[in-house]
């Protein structure tokens, strides 16, 4: 609970206080520590794990391969798998790719191709195509399958198999998720989403928001406009990131609270590359800690830094 929670301090604590400790508690703390964005800490443990002649199960692995790709640390991440391997796990599925995404980010591509040979099933776009039409069965009104489909076979440049994809997700009358991000304030839970122009506080939170940007950019910030995908000139599409829920929460909280308060906001998708930038600015230039919950991981962002080391 402690750790969906983000307080990985009071989770740790009662780990620590345990007598018995069985495996199902040591993947809980991994999976902690890397949700967390803390894989050192990740890493320690799955070592002190080892120490204590626990047998590893493939949740292990795999949150452990994910502790080394955020690091980098291809040394440690060879000697993981090649653990996994002696106990025959590295033929999983699932820890097969923690395995192959471990050498891609650590910069080894050849052993990521190396591994990826071995596995049963290479290809990735009859795979991807399978796992979507059983995901169209299960949840057919689930926009994520409909978008990821349609991403792949966007970025395969099979642009009439993408439109397909988005013409059968029309025909299900699915739309795609509006991202919204809440803040908790004196008990009350305050919700925004993407362009927002109906919160009663809508002008001090502008107002913020703008004093913010501007205190930012002398420090250096400047838009990812990359995120923005739709064609229109660069000046539209910073407005556009301007106006991101998640911005919108933080300049609320910010708005709405003592000096060095600290924040947390909840957010339905994954926080993008621009505002996961513009929270660090602002954790820096307002000497605030922000909690941010996406859909992917906690991000504790202070003093100009984020626990997940821009990995995510």
């Amino acid at each position: 609970m402690y750790g969906r929670c983000g307080s990985f301090a009071e989770a740790k604590a009662i780990f620590d206080k345990m007598k018995r400790r069985d495996l199902i508690c040591w993947n809980s703390m991994l999976s902690i520590y890397v949700n967390c964005g803390l894989a050192r800490s990740a890493i320690q443990l799955f070592q002190e794990m080892d120490q204590c002649g626990v047998l590893p199960a493939n949740m292990t692995f795999v949150a452990a391969l994910d502790a080394c790709s955020s690091l980098e640390a291809l040394k440690l991440g060879r000697e993981i798998h090649s653990a996994a391997a002696s106990c025959g796990m590295d033929s999983d599925l699932v820890t097969a790719n923690a395995i192959i995404n471990m050498y891609g980010k650590c910069g080894s591509i050849g052993e990521a191709f190396a591994m990826f040979t071995r596995m049963p099933e290479k290809n990735d776009e009859d795979r991807a195509a399978r796992a979507a039409e059983e995901a169209f069965q299960r949840e057919p009104k689930c926009a994520a399958a409909y978008i990821m489909l349609s991403n792949l076979y966007a970025a395969l440049k099979k642009w009439d198999e993408a439109a397909k994809v988005r013409k059968r997700m029309e025909q299900a009358g699915v739309r795609k998720q509006a991202g919204r991000s809440w803040i908790e304030i004196d008990k009350q839970v305050h919700e925004f989403v993407a362009g927002d122009s109906i919160h009663p506080d809508k002008s001090r939170i502008f107002k913020t928001l703008q004093r913010l940007m501007s205190e930012m950019r002398i420090k250096g910030y400047e838009p990812d406009r990359k995120v923005v995908i739709h064609s229109m000139e660069e000046e539209e599409k910073d407005e556009v990131l301007f106006y991101h829920s998640e911005k919108l929460a933080v300049a609320f909280g910010i708005a709405s609270t003592p000096p060095r308060t600290p924040l947390c906001i909840v957010e339905n998708l994954r926080v993008c590359s621009d505002c996961h930038s513009a929270i660090k600015f602002i954790s820096g230039v307002e000497g605030r800690r922000i909690t941010v919950r996406d859909s992917n991981r906690f991000h504790h962002f202070d003093r100009g830094e984020c626990s997940c080391g821009d990995y995510w």
